[in-house]
């Protein structure tokens, strides 16, 4: 069985968000296999907790788009517990 690339690409920018988070000081989750609105989680102390859906595309007019229909359309209601955030990476190649 040949593996789904675009499972990996999507795999490894969730591991990168868990790490720019950690290196930012907070204890990330990635939420694999959830198909919910946050793929990864980031907690610290003190801090709202962090909801974040994570994507990839190619061209940075797909990201412009990705972003502009989270801003008009967040997945879940404002809170001051949690922020809600979109990550997006625009892939080059061999990423």
């Amino acid at each position: 069985m040949s593996p789904n690339y675009n499972y990996l690409r999507g795999r490894r920018a969730e591991w990168r968000a868990c790490k720019d988070l950690e290196r930012n000081g907070f204890v990330a989750l990635r939420t694999a296999g959830s198909h919910g609105f946050a793929d990864v989680i980031g907690v610290q102390v003190g801090a709202p907790v962090q909801l974040i859906q994570v994507k990839t595309v190619s061209s940075k007019a797909k990201a412009d788009k990705l972003i502009k229909r989270f801003v008009e359309h967040p997945p879940t209601e404002f809170s001051v517990y949690y922020e809600q955030a979109i990550w997006v990476w625009v892939l080059r190649h061999g990423w």
